[in-house]
């Protein structure tokens, strides 16, 4: 009923691209913004000459018959987006993969094989250049991550309402527990138990 779950979508005015994070097949699409509608609707057309089709995507292989689970990159992943210019990373993507239990969650840095007029190499995967993924940490739904302006990592844990700063060596800087839970709201000093709901 929902498979092409989209829980995020992100503009790339430099490149005139839209990223897509699409939850069910544990991917991240790539499009050409610079389509009409009617090219859009076909496979050419646009700065890249490929219509509606996919510039590039990544995450999980094995959803388009390109790879075993081995080669599997992301699962369930949440709010992927570029890190603006001027930013430590610029121009790659970051985003929150939630992972599962035995597996955890993280936060991952990809550098995409693109060249400087926004053409990828579909037969390439992405290079991890960076990841943020403590014993600790999982969130099982809901997640997001971005690059601040000091080279720091702004995480937010969606279900335990938990929002951290790292810095690059992965230290946490800082620290925040949302007080707010399904039905009250927690007092300062007492546990908030980081469960789902919070």
């Amino acid at each position: 009923a929902d498979w092409l779950h989209t829980n995020a979508v992100f503009y790339n005015e430099e490149l005139d691209q839209i990223l897509i994070s699409v939850l069910d097949f544990s991917e991240v699409w790539i499009i050409d913004h610079s389509t009409t509608k009617e090219e859009a609707a076909s496979h050419s057309g646009g700065k890249h000459g490929k219509g509606g089709d996919l510039l590039y995507r990544f995450g999980n292989p094995a959803a388009y018959k390109s790879g075993t689970n081995a080669d599997r990159l992301l699962y369930l992943q949440h709010g992927p987006v570029w890190i603006p210019k001027g930013y430590k990373g610029e121009g790659n993507i970051i985003v929150f993969n939630n992972g599962n239990q035995s597996r955890g969650s993280s936060v991952d840095e990809y550098k995409l094989p693109v060249d400087s007029e926004g053409k990828y190499d579909m037969k390439k995967k992405p290079e991890k250049v960076w990841s943020y993924a403590p014993s600790n940490f999982y969130a099982s739904n809901m997640g997001s991550a971005q690059r601040l302006e000091n080279g720091n990592t702004l995480i937010c844990q969606g279900p335990s309402g938990t929002i951290l700063e790292v810095n690059e060596r992965k230290e946490i800087v800082w620290k925040y527990i949302s007080p707010v839970t399904n039905n009250s709201i927690v007092r300062q000093g007492q546990s908030v138990g980081g469960g789902f709901g919070m």
